[in-house]
């Protein structure tokens, strides 16, 4: 687990990870959530050198 020095109401986006394929689910939803909300970030992969830690921890 790691800590944030902002809390959580600060921050503008939640987060749902799903490594690799589990199922129909994973897709179901990207289907359903991308390129339908400009609100929604879909990223199938993060970009190389890309940290999810530091991308979930910015304010």
């Amino acid at each position: 687990a790691f800590r944030t020095t902002t809390p959580p109401s600060s921050k503008r986006m939640l987060a749902f990870v799903a490594k690799g394929n589990h199922g129909s689910i994973r897709k179901f939803l990207f289907k359903q959530w991308d390129g339908n909300d400009p609100q929604i970030q879909i990223f199938q992969r993060l970009s190389r050198g890309q940290s999810y830690k530091e991308h979930m921890m910015k304010p």
